[in-house]
């Protein structure tokens, strides 16, 4: 059983880790520096240099684990501030964040198969396009690991970020709003921010992407399972 001493240590290292990954992220604000990659690194390390095994350092942290609770429902705030755009767009809101969700879950389930990934590893994974927050806990919900699936959710980010603007300039996609919706639904905070330098009315789409595609992949993937794995 673990001393307080060292339950604090722990907690307090996840909390000094995020900090500095922030502070890295304002000196260097490029999308690699992402404060959520940053500090998991960080984490990563100092459990690796301190001979601190996973299950101990997850123990210690649930208190941060129980608040991915109220992270899931504060989403509904960004939804409300964008709910104007939303109500106007409705039916093109609707179908490329479902269009965009339902081709991250499949991609995820059978990049599984044809990888020949463990259960666990491909439940991990399937989640990947919500905001780390829920993935997380939809992770946990279809049993794959919530620590694996944050990092699957930031890479996801990254990526989306780095790769979405280049394949919206290719696709020929000129409206702002549409390409705020689609980096908001493919790279979840990131895209939403990014989206924010093509003007106030593309972030306020990319926060409804992020915001919708995070709902429903918290509630339909459970339902999609029997037919995806």
């Amino acid at each position: 059983m673990m001393s307080v001493g060292q339950t604090l240590s722990l907690l307090v290292l996840t909390l000094l880790s995020y900090w500095a990954g922030c502070r890295l992220h304002r000196c260097v604000p490029h999308v690699l520096m992402s404060p959520v990659f940053t500090s998991t690194l960080l984490v990563i390390g100092a459990l690796y240099l301190t001979h601190t095994d996973y299950q101990t350092y997850q123990v210690a942290n649930q208190p941060l684990s129980w608040l991915l609770g109220p992270a899931q429902v504060a989403m509904a705030l960004p939804l409300f501030k964008g709910w104007t755009l939303l109500k106007k767009h409705v039916s093109s809101v609707l179908t490329v964040v479902f269009a965009g969700t339902s081709s991250g879950v499949l991609t995820a389930a059978l990049a599984g198969k044809l990888l020949h990934l463990s259960s666990e590893t491909t439940l991990s994974l399937i989640p990947k396009s919500a905001t780390t927050p829920i993935a997380m806990v939809t992770s946990q919900s279809l049993g794959g690991t919530p620590e694996l699936t944050a990092i699957f959710a930031v890479l996801t980010g990254i990526i989306g970020v780095a790769a979405g603007p280049v394949f919206l300039r290719w696709m020929g996609v000129q409206s702002r709003l549409l390409k705020g919706l689609a980096l908001g639904t493919a790279g979840q905070m990131l895209g939403a921010a990014r989206a924010s330098k093509w003007g106030d009315a593309a972030a306020a789409m990319g926060i409804v992407g992020m915001s919708l595609t995070a709902m429903l992949i918290g509630l339909v993937t459970p339902y999609l399972l029997p037919i995806l794995l």
